[in-house]
Parts: C-alpha cells; structure tokens; sequence
C-alpha cells in the first residue's frame, strides 16, 4: 500500500497517482482528515485512468465507502469521456452494468449524482440502463433529476442501444 506519507506528493503527480490508484482510493476510508483531503487533491488532479484502470474503478463503483464510490464514479465518467470511443463493445458493456449497480445499491446522494454523470458519458446507453435511470426520477431530489434528465435526453441523441 503506498504510504500515507507520500500522498502529499501525488497531489501534484498525476502519474504517480494511476499507478497507485487503488491505494490512493483506499486512503479515502482513512479517519485522519488530512490524509483523505490529500488524497482526494490527489484524485482531482490525477486526469483520466486508461482502460487498464477499469479493474480497480470497478471495484471502487462497488466498495462499502460513498467517497470511494463517488471517486469511482468520477474516474469512470472521466475514463468514458476520454476513452469510451476507443473501448471495445464488451467493455462497454461491462462499464456499464457495473455503472448501474451501485445507482440501485447507493444512499449517499453525491455518489448517486456522480454514477449518473458517469453514465451521461456512454457513448450509446442500453435500454436497460434507460430504464435503472427512468426508475430513480420520481424519487429523485431535483439535481439528481436533472442529471437523471440529460443522461437521457444525451443517450436519445446518440441512440439507445
């Protein structure tokens, strides 16, 4: 596990941070606040994951902690908007389902918000995603509605699979 010591550097150190990317979204559980403050400068700044990435994003879409979720979220979005027109269709697919899982599962509000950015960013959107979106509209507060929203109304403009 890289060491709490040297978050302080990957602030600024964007390929540091990949490299370490599941350790750097362990941190995020930590209980010193100044160790989670660092590594989440550390996540703001670390740009987009590739696709050999997706391993340790998944697992942070699926994690017990909302901040490691949110993250996970955040990277996955930032993956697909970067990368999801070179990704094959299986792993698409792949992105996907696990995009919608944690919708479902999560209580926390942000991550929920951030999985559904995440989504927004598919470059085409299944029907079953359409419909895990459609089924959180009537309960959703107002900002998750309008991301709920424009996911739709992006995947109908690029086409529903």
């Amino acid at each position: 596990m890289a060491d709490p010591t040297q978050l302080e550097k990957y602030r600024n150190d964007a390929t540091l941070t990949l490299q370490n990317l599941s350790e750097v979204l362990a941190f995020l559980a930590e209980q010193q606040e100044e160790t989670v403050g660092y590594a989440v400068e550390a996540l703001e700044n670390c740009g987009s994951p590739t696709a050999s990435h997706w391993p340790t994003l998944s697992a942070a879409l699926n994690a017990s902690h909302p901040l490691i979720v949110y993250w996970g979220g955040t990277l996955t979005g930032r993956l697909l908007e970067t990368h999801g027109g070179s990704l094959s269709s299986e792993s698409l697919h792949a992105i996907e389902l696990e995009l919608c899982r944690p919708l479902l599962a999560a209580s926390d509000l942000a991550s929920k918000e951030r999985i559904v950015w995440a989504i927004g960013k598919l470059p085409a959107m299944e029907r079953a995603t359409q419909q895990t979106l459609e089924s959180q509209l009537p309960a959703a507060p107002p900002r998750l509605k309008r991301l709920i929203e424009e996911a739709l109304s992006t995947a109908l403009s690029k086409g529903i699979a």
